[in-house]
């Protein structure tokens, strides 16, 4: 599987490189592209976290959590599982593929960058084919020092423009 995924993101990557030239992509702040979505009181989530649109696409931070070791996995000393419960909402007019190793990222205050991982017990994730107007919710795991302070999940809605959101995951050790 991870030889599938590495396979999936180096094919990727060089379809974006070799298929859009730099000087054909525009570069917006997120200011002007994402708006926090306030929802009517049925159809939101009252533990969800955030709710923001950029280009064609809905994001939804439901919650954040932290997950044992497994059997298989551990994380390292130090370090916690965070899981992050999202919800991809596709705004375009045709159907279009969400993928989270490629649009979302985690960092912290100081500027690392945590890397999505994986665990045998984590639930199904919402990557793949988003039909219009529809969602595909799922759970990212990363893996991060237990002591991390401003952890954000930034989502990249578009491979080829800059139309990035981020969102505010607090800190490690206030996570449960």
């Amino acid at each position: 599987m991870r030889k599938f995924l590495l396979l999936f993101m180096i094919l990727s990557l060089t379809f974006m490189v070799v298929g859009c030239p730099e000087d054909k992509t525009e570069s917006v702040a997120a200011t002007d592209v994402a708006d926090v979505v306030e929802e009517d009181e049925d159809s939101s989530d009252d533990s969800d976290i955030e709710t923001v649109e950029a280009g064609d696409w809905r994001l939804t931070v439901h919650q954040v959590k932290t997950l044992a070791d497994g059997i298989l996995t551990e994380a390292a000393d130090g370090n916690i599982f965070m899981v992050v419960e999202v919800t991809a909402g596709n705004l375009a007019d045709e159907e279009k593929t969400f993928s989270t190793l490629l649009q979302l990222t985690v960092t912290d205050a100081e500027g690392a960058e945590y890397e999505q991982t994986f665990h045998e017990d984590l639930g199904e994730g919402p990557d793949g084919g988003v039909a219009t107007d529809g969602e595909s919710r799922g759970e990212v795991l990363y893996e991060v020092p237990e002591d991390a302070t401003g952890l954000q999940l930034t989502f990249d809605a578009s491979l080829l423009e800059d139309l990035s959101v981020i969102v505010d995951l607090g800190d490690a050790a206030d996570i449960e």
